[in-house]
């Protein structure tokens, strides 16, 4: 999400809505767009995690379908994060 936040970075679009909702909807796109809610698949993370010491960890991952959401909570903790 790198590129698409140095992109969109420092001012609202020229059409931003002037609706609330729908600026809850162009809003929420966009967070979207930054924190895609994937799954960790590299234990480059473990350390952090390790360091910081968590009590819980919140697998908060986007899915269409529960079937998605089983596979991407699956795919995270094959990666060694269902011990924290």
């Amino acid at each position: 999400s790198g590129k698409y936040v140095e992109s969109h970075t420092g001012a609202l679009p020229a059409d931003y809505p002037l609706d609330p909702m729908d600026r809850f909807s162009v809003g929420y796109e966009h967070v979207l767009q930054i924190d895609r809610h994937e799954p960790w698949t590299d234990n480059a993370i473990l350390p952090v995690l390790e360091r910081i010491g968590p009590r819980w960890v919140t697998h908060e991952l986007a899915s269409s379908s529960w079937a998605q959401k089983k596979e991407r909570i699956v795919l995270q903790t094959k990666f060694g994060l269902a011990y924290l």
